[in-house]
C-alpha cells in the first residue's frame, strides 16, 4: 500500500489519521493548492471530500466546483500519475 496524505486546513483526528501525511491547504486557494501539492509525485488515487455547505444549492455548486478544480489543478501541475478520482455523497438535504 502507498503513501497516504490528507489535504485540510488543519490535520485530521479520524482512526488510522497517523500513517496519514497531513498537507495543510485551502483548496478554495488555487495558487496555494498548487503550491501546497509541490511535492506530490506519485499520487494515483484521489478520493475527494471536500464539501462546503451554502443556504441554497445554486450557492453551494460554485465552491465545491472551485475546490475540485483547484485540486485537479495542484496534481496536474505535478503530472502525477492520477487514475481514480472518487467522489463520496454528500447527505441531501433534508427539506
Amino acid at each position: 500500500m502507498g503513501d497516504h496524505h490528507g489535504c485540510a486546513p488543519t490535520p485530521a483526528r479520524l482512526p488510522g489519521a497517523s500513517r496519514t501525511h497531513h498537507i495543510s491547504v485551502d483548496l478554495m486557494d488555487h495558487e496555494g493548492t498548487i503550491k501546497a501539492f509541490a511535492s506530490l509525485d506519485k499520487v494515483t488515487d484521489l478520493v475527494f471530500a471536500a464539501y462546503v455547505e451554502k443556504p441554497t444549492m445554486a450557492e453551494t455548486v460554485e465552491p465545491n466546483a472551485r475546490m475540485l478544480k483547484n485540486t485537479l489543478d495542484g496534481l496536474a501541475a505535478r503530472n502525477v500519475p492520477l487514475q481514480r478520482i472518487i467522489l463520496p455523497a454528500v447527505p441531501s438535504r433534508t427539506v
